[in-house]
């Protein structure tokens, strides 16, 4: 079953992303470039 035709309230959009989220795109984008990362959490 299609989900298209729902979409989220103006106020589920204006909220940010997760904090933790935003942190394991960094450590994606940081390993991309071969840093390493020692991962604590």
């Amino acid at each position: 079953m299609s989900l298209d035709w729902i979409t989220p309230a103006d106020r589920l959009r204006a909220l940010p992303p997760y904090v933790f989220a935003r942190l394991d795109e960094l450590k994606a984008r940081a390993r991309e470039q071969g840093l390493d990362l020692i991962d604590l959490g």
